[in-house]
């Protein structure tokens, strides 16, 4: 296990994660926006409904979306900066094992 986590990086490993978590976020703002079923009948269970205008659920639920929307971007955005980051550290050892190399044939 630690072979792998150490041939991945763990900025790898959490930028999986954190793509994951953005996955999520913008799963559960899509169902903040395509389901809604008000409480019309008295047994019947609402779904994504605050109060009793149509209207403003749906004004609810679109600042719920774009908030869980504007989670996603932050998480993609961390997760990519995690790749970025592993990318670097990644050239930067393999720099530095060549500029070793080449040092001691000199």
């Amino acid at each position: 296990m630690e072979a792998e986590a150490k041939e991945f990086g763990m900025k790898f490993i959490l930028a999986v994660i954190s793509y994951i978590v953005a996955g999520i976020f913008t799963g559960v703002g899509f169902h903040k926006l395509f389901v809604y079923e008000s409480h019309n009948i008295l047994f019947e269970e609402a779904k994504n409904a605050y109060v009793e205008g149509d209207a403003y659920n749906y004004i609810i639920n679109a600042n719920y979306a774009t908030a869980y929307f504007t989670l996603a971007i932050l998480f993609t955005m961390i997760g990519s900066t995690f790749l970025i980051a592993n990318f670097l550290t990644k050239r930067a050892e393999k720099e530095g094992c060549d500029d070793d190399s080449t040092a001691d044939t000199h």
